[in-house]
Order: C-alpha cells, then structure tokens, then sequence
C-alpha cells in the first residue's frame, strides 16, 4: 500500500461524503422553502 494510494483512496472518501452532504443540505433547503410555518 503506497501513501499516494491511501491518500487517494481519502480523497474519494471525503468527497463521497461531501456529496452526500450537499445533497442531505439541499434536500433541508428544500424542506425549509416547503413549510410554510417558516415564512408566515
């Protein structure tokens, strides 16, 4: 196992779980503009 490899087998890992993130934080924005609780 050569440390490029490891580095960029955790560069993927991190950026899976940034994307999964994103999506998890524009889903919520999503959800926010949805309720109308929020706004009134």
């Amino acid at each position: 196992m050569t440390p490029e490899g490891s580095t960029s087998r955790w560069l993927m890992d991190v950026g899976e779980r940034f994307i999964v993130l994103q999506k998890s934080c524009t889903h919520i924005q999503v959800f926010c503009l949805l309720c109308p609780s929020k706004h009134s």
